[in-house]
């Protein structure tokens, strides 16, 4: 069989290496769920507003383990709030 240019014959099917779910970056290998295909690699993908921090989606405005950034923890009487570590008061 021969595929257009970008695509692979994967066992008669010509799929795109790049981008397909069950065929990322060589033939069947598939992403696990809740993972995409992107540029023959699979990614976690995190909803809007989420971050993959080591595999993990997060938000980074209220993760006290990775508040404003990957990695980054609140110390202990701390929370984080829209990505800052603040004392708690009371």
């Amino acid at each position: 069989m021969t595929c257009p240019a970008g695509f692979t014959d994967c066992s008669g099917d010509c799929r795109d290496l790049q981008i397909d779910h069950d065929n990322c970056g060589a033939c069947g290998v598939p992403c696990d769920p809740g993972e995409v295909c992107t540029g023959g690699e699979c990614l976690l993908s995190c909803g809007d507003g989420l971050t993959d921090c080591g595999g993990f989606c997060t938000n980074l405005s209220y993760d006290p383990m990775n508040c404003g950034t990957c990695g980054l923890p609140c110390s202990g009487g701390e929370a984080c709030v829209l990505g800052s570590c603040q004392t708690l008061s009371g």
